[in-house]
């Protein structure tokens, strides 16, 4: 794990170039030890995708996080097993099956891929799950929750629908406003977020006080 957790400062410090290499080797040293089904050599891999976004090898980057979320669900549906004894399972035992936060977690991963390589229906729905799942796993109101609203609200800007992007928008920083610090930086994000539909949608005044909520 010391190459993993060496990767993993790196690319906090913005050294992806370095830690791409690190997180490879990790990779394959995590996978000879623990085998293929294991939660620590998706998170490794979770990481190295990271770095290969970071470092515009998109192609890599969507494959591993396929890669790493598919191991996740694995082990979350074996893990969490329908009682057979009880009744027949069907589509919601299975659905029940595979409820992680780390699949949540997956989910967003893959969806930003898709974001960024412009496949905005397959991001919609990523992100769509996600929320649906971080519900289901964490409540209504949780900072999970809110983050996976703002995704959802940024993935209808970038489609250009700015009405349902700022309702979503909306809905998630009174969220976070409720949930998280007053000062905290995710609720100047979305503000932010905010703020750029207003001026797109020619609000300028309510754009102007959205900036100046910010700043003060």
């Amino acid at each position: 794990m010391s190459l993993y957790w060496l990767a993993y400062n790196l690319h906090g410090l913005g050294r992806y170039n370095t830690a791409q290499p690190i997180f490879e080797r990790a990779v394959q040293l995590l996978r000879r030890a623990l085998g293929l089904e294991n939660l620590i050599v998706a998170m490794a891999m979770a990481g190295l995708a990271e770095c290969y976004m970071e470092n515009a090898e998109y192609d890599k980057a969507k494959n591993t996080h396929d890669s790493a979320h598919h191991i996740r669900a694995r082990i979350v549906s074996h893990r969490i097993k329908p009682d057979h004894h009880q009744h027949n399972p069907g589509p919601e035992d299975e659905e029940k099956s595979n409820m992680h936060p780390e699949v949540a977690d997956s989910l967003v991963s893959i969806a930003y891929m898709n974001l960024l390589h412009g496949n905005f229906q397959l991001a919609l729905k990523g992100f769509d799950d996600a929320l649906a799942m971080r519900r289901a796993i964490l409540g209504h109101m949780h900072p999970d929750v809110a983050a996976s609203m703002h995704a959802l609200g940024v993935c209808y800007y970038e489609q250009g629908e700015f009405n349902e992007s700022r309702q979503v928008l909306e809905r998630a920083l009174k969220m976070r406003k409720t949930v998280l610090p007053a000062d905290h930086f995710s609720i100047i994000d979305t503000q932010f977020m905010i703020a750029r539909i207003y001026q797109v949608q020619g609000m300028l005044d309510q754009a102007s006080a959205m900036s100046t909520t910010i700043l003060s």
